[in-house]
């Protein structure tokens, strides 16, 4: 993973790259060669915790990418066990699902959608 590391240190674009793969800020420290209390004091500066989220964001994206991509296929698992010979709560359970799902996604698309134009609204009002 690129990470934008102009305004760190070669040890600081480290430790952000530790703090994803680690699961606490004491394994992050000691896989970089540091005190614990070095990362909390990087926390609190600007340019290193833009650069954590910027990162943090990447793998989040990353996985969303992955989760969508397995969309149609747990969709058409969910349809497969409602549609087969389960018994009747399983079929029900994967119809709720299925469902529940799908209201979640347009809920989602319908989200993005109402803020990127309110996005949009708000930069052409601020050229004005």
């Amino acid at each position: 993973m690129q990470i934008n590391s102009e305004n760190l240190t070669r040890k600081q674009a480290r430790a952000v790259a530790a703090l994803l793969a680690h699961r606490t800020i004491e394994d992050a420290a000691r896989a970089v060669g540091v005190n614990p209390r070095t990362i909390y004091a990087w926390l609190d500066l600007a340019a290193f915790r833009a650069a954590l989220n910027q990162a943090e964001s990447a793998v989040i994206r990353d996985a969303l990418r992955a989760v969508v991509g397995d969309l149609q296929s747990n969709f058409e698992t969910m349809r497969a066990i409602r549609d087969g010979d389960a018994p009747e709560t399983v079929k029900l359970q994967a119809a709720k699902a299925l469902d529940a799902s799908l209201l979640r996604w347009r809920e989602l698309e319908t989200l993005e959608e109402r803020i990127t134009r309110l996005e949009e609204r708000i930069n052409s009002n601020e050229r004005k």
